[in-house]
């Protein structure tokens, strides 16, 4: 008789079910630039993110929320046009909001700024993993800015620093709100280390083997001039000791390491119009342009209620 196994249990599947998804799609024609900024957005959140879906012209937004459940989507990104020509961006929560709009002021292709990095970094193995979230300069004290990083914090998954694994942290995703201009900057990039105090000849020989056969010794070929100044340009502020081994040749535990960004794409300068509760039908509940009174407030609550109870009633009687 053969020996029966241990079953194996799917632990990574319900892992992978508790952790947040999102859905990017398109409303309308928003222009080929528009598509791809789509798309480029689509790879800076994978894998939890919907990289193949294909938006038709007849699908809705309620179509995409009846699905959402399924799959463990809790967000969508959904892209639209002005009449203007402007590129708008939604957030909404899912399945009860709130949503989030915000008009992109600028932004740059994923294929623009690689064209312009020397040695730009496109392994597939960078986009295995979510990246890292940082956020800077908002302030949790003003109530629309802390439902702002309360959104993009659980748009990905949170980081247990203590158990994190650190090879898992191949990008990183930078949110800075600049209170000048009152916008928010995203950059994408991705996470490397080097090791320190290591001349380029000895970094040389961590990478690959390199052709001896003009040197008659070792050291000479380390000593032959590989060493100059641009090997030290790393500041002490880039320098981390690593508590666990990282990616790459000589980055081992307690050595010291310099960490390097570079970045992948794209570049997003977003402006917060206004806040709503609801899936983009409820109260506004902040507005950069538009302030209201307290009877206006209370007016169209007064008759976002009543509109709700005509659809309710619509609702019963087409059933019955």
């Amino acid at each position: 008789m053969p020996k029966r196994g241990r079953k194996k249990k799917r632990t990574h599947v319900v892992e992978e079910e508790k952790r947040p998804h999102t859905f990017v799609i398109n409303k309308g024609n928003v222009g080929k630039c528009g598509l791809q900024l789509m798309l480029d957005i689509r790879r800076c959140l994978e894998p939890l993110t919907a990289k193949n879906l294909r938006a038709r012209k007849y699908n809705k937004l309620k179509d995409y929320i009846h699905v959402s459940a399924q799959f463990n989507v809790t967000h969508l990104l959904v892209l639209s046009r002005s009449l203007l020509g402007y590129i708008n961006l939604r957030i909404c929560k899912v399945p009860r909001g709130p949503t989030l709009s915000f008009r992109v002021n600028s932004y740059m292709l994923l294929k623009d700024l690689l064209s312009k990095i020397k040695r730009p970094k496109m392994s597939q193995d960078l986009y295995e993993t979510e990246p890292l979230l940082i956020m800077n300069g908002f302030d949790d004290e003003k109530p629309h800015h802390k439902l702002l990083t309360t959104t993009f914090q659980n748009m990905l998954p949170a980081v247990n620093v203590k158990t994190v694994k650190i090879n898992r942290l191949k990008r990183c995703l930078l949110l800075n709100f600049n209170e000048e201009t009152n916008t928010i900057d995203i950059r994408h990039f991705s996470i490397s280390a080097s090791p320190v105090g290591v001349n380029r000849a000895v970094k040389k020989l961590l990478k690959k083997v390199p052709d001896l056969g003009r040197y008659s010794d070792i050291s000479e070929f380390l000593t032959n001039g590989y060493f100059s100044e641009s090997d030290g340009e790393d500041g002490p502020d880039s320098q981390v000791v690593l508590p666990q081994n990282f990616t790459g040749r000589g980055n081992l535990k307690s050595n010291r390491s310099a960490i390097r960004l570079t970045e992948l794409g794209p570049r997003i300068q977003l402006q917060l119009v206004k806040i709503e509760d609801g899936l983009g039908e409820g109260e506004v509940l902040y507005h950069s342009y538009v302030k209201k009174t307290a009877a206006e407030k209370k007016e169209l609550r007064e008759r976002i209620e009543k509109r709700k109870k005509y659809r309710l009633r619509l609702c019963v009687d087409t059933t019955a």
